[in-house]
């Protein structure tokens, strides 16, 4: 499984806290409760899992990718443009016809970032 190292705070410091909010705030009671934090951490944590897939091929160890993503604030925050486009893509009035999400050219920035390293 992949290293933990993506937060919500992540996402605020590329987005900013009103985004992140309407993103997971799934009730739209304007509060990140219980179940809109499972949600966002079920989101963290596949936006993780894809991004390590890309690291572990150039570095090879868990210890190693977070390491580095806690060293590297530009890795990281790539590495938020992937989950910020995964929650996106989860909300129809923020997609388009071909279903990519609003972030889906920082996703894509990201991914090349990720193939590169």
């Amino acid at each position: 499984m992949a290293a933990a190292f993506l937060t919500q705070n992540d996402l605020i410091a590329r987005s900013n806290a009103a985004v992140v909010l309407r993103l997971a705030d799934d009730d739209g009671d304007g509060l990140l409760g219980a179940a809109d934090l499972l949600y966002l951490d079920a989101i963290l944590q596949e936006a993780e899992g894809l991004v390590y897939t890309y690291l572990l091929q150039a570095f090879g160890s868990n210890a190693t990718i977070l390491s580095l993503m806690n060293a590297d604030p530009y890795l990281k925050g790539q590495a938020a443009w992937v989950a910020l486009e995964l929650l996106t893509e989860r909300k129809p009035e923020l997609c388009g016809p071909d279903g990519a999400g609003a972030y889906q050219i920082q996703y894509n920035r990201a991914i090349k970032h990720f193939e590169k390293v």
